[in-house]
């Protein structure tokens, strides 16, 4: 890939596909700002996760690369370095810079973004900055993407620039009327979203904050600061790698003799950090082998903290902790590995990325269990079993014959999941699957949410696991 080299004035285009015009999709805006003068693109979409997310990420690097402009993909650390990006861009609820950092090695660009001098100041003052290649300041004038709520204005960023040790980016509300005006100010270069994702014509977009910028740079009373921006083709090594190994030194997994207990929980279970705590603990004290933190839309920075506060118990315990969906949180809190949808990151991409992690699959039939095996998942998840109150179905259970019929297919450790209590539990080992994984049966939601019941509530979580792992040794 060809270099940029320093750019002294980036602008950088933030994507929103969602506004894009009418009859142009993601790529030819995308295209068309590249051509009229984006030096970097950040994928800033919100609403896609893992593998949709991933195929747009490599679509939009067929345009990147051959550009020479760095491609950033905002917050998702899995897929930026499944996808061989140049840089994660960072807000106030993904990971620490530190914790990011420490995930993508030092060649990738990492940047934050920040809403004040203050902002910038704690984190310089946390030690998170230097992990830092930008910040990225806004909004600083009003913008049409939040209607309403004023600009910052240039007094601010300049305060920002002044106090901050790395450089500051300036976004929100910027066009080619008013981009000149931020040099001025001491930023490095402006982002770019509304002016350019849904202009009629990008390119013209483009180019034309790309000349009044470029015109600022070139004012002798202006000294902006400059970032570097050189692209990495090559993939940072993964510095974090799975939990506890075995005796014979090999990843953490789930093989062994059957009768594995597994727990599902998640804020409907355990709706804050002191209920998840003594949840965890009883479980694993009461038999649970492994436990897996499952979170949909939850923010990155408070699903990270929950998995520290799962892992920590799950070390002192001995046990499994394993994430669903998230690759990069699991990492970032030291769990043992991580579970894979069908949208989620594909397992040979995963395997790829974490090469001692433990890997699971969701599987619906003998084809998937099959392609999880072959693409070096430790184990799959089959089911749903029978009818399940926790998710809803679109496709009929599997029963104990198409259970059976996904073990005797594969040969790792398969995990029977769905609508399983201790009655149904009876006779499943008979199919040859590995154990069980249980929500409901386990963890039950409380009735009353109060952090000073927590104790109660893993009173009766150690009960059902006792009683669970009670079936699952008299089979």
């Amino acid at each position: 890939m060809p270099k940029k080299g320093r750019l002294e004035t980036p602008l950088v285009l933030v994507t929103n596909r969602r506004l894009c015009a009418a009859e142009r999709d993601l790529q030819s805006v995308v295209a068309g700002a590249l051509e009229g003068g984006v030096d970097a693109v950040i994928l800033r979409e919100k609403d896609l996760e893992g593998k949709r997310l991933l195929e747009l990420t490599e679509q939009l690097l067929a345009l990147t690369r051959p550009a020479g402009a760095p491609l950033i993909i905002n917050g998702n650390v899995a897929v930026a370095m499944a996808a061989g990006v140049d840089g994660v861009h960072l807000g106030a609820g993904d990971l620490p810079p530190s914790k990011a950092r420490a995930i993508i090695g030092p060649a990738m660009l990492l940047g934050r973004s920040i809403h004040s001098a203050e902002e910038a100041q704690a984190l310089v003052n946390a030690g998170e900055a230097h992990h830092l290649d930008y910040f990225l300041f806004g909004n600083v004038f009003e913008t049409t993407c939040k209607p309403g709520k004023a600009g910052a204005g240039m007094t601010a960023l300049t305060e920002v620039t002044r106090r901050s040790p790395i450089p500051v980016i300036a976004i929100g509300g910027i066009t080619g009327g008013n981009a000149a005006l931020i040099g001025r100010c001491g930023a490095a270069g402006v982002a770019v979203m509304s002016a350019i994702m849904a202009a009629a014509n990008p390119a013209a977009a483009a180019k034309a904050i790309a000349v009044a910028s470029a015109a600022t740079a070139a004012a002798d009373t202006l000294t902006p600061s400059a970032i570097a921006v050189t692209p990495t083709v090559a993939v940072a090594t993964m510095v974090t790698t799975a939990g506890r190994p075995n005796k014979n030194g090999t990843r953490a997994g789930v093989t062994g003799p059957s009768g594995l207990l597994y727990g599902i929980i998640g804020r409907e279970q355990a709706p804050d950090e002191a209920t998840l705590a003594a949840m965890a603990d009883a479980a694993y004290a009461g038999g649970c082998d492994l436990i897996q933190l499952r979170e949909k839309n939850m923010s990155t920075g408070e699903l990270l903290r929950r998995a520290q506060i799962v892992r920590e118990i799950a070390a002192r315990r001995g046990k499994l902790f394993i994430v669903n969906d998230r690759l990069d949180i699991a990492q970032a809190a030291g769990a043992d590995g991580v579970h894979l949808g069908a949208e989620d990151l594909p397992p040979e991409v995963a395997r790829r990325m974490w090469p001692g992690g433990l890997i699971g699959v969701t599987v619906r039939d003998i084809a998937q269990a099959q392609a999880a095996a072959a693409a070096g998942a430790d184990y799959v998840g089959a089911g749903p079993v029978f009818p399940t109150t926790s998710k809803k179905l679109d496709a009929d259970p599997l029963g104990v014959s198409g259970l059976q019929a996904i073990c005797q297919a594969v040969d790792i450790p398969v995990i029977a999941i769905g609508g399983l209590t201790a009655d149904r539990i009876t006779g499943l080992q008979q199919t040859g699957c590995q154990g069980v994984a249980v929500i409901s049966a386990l963890f039950q939601a409380p009735v009353v949410q109060e952090p000073d019941r927590a104790a109660q509530f893993g009173t009766a979580v150690a009960q059902a696991a006792r009683r669970l792992k009670s079936v699952l040794s008299q089979e």
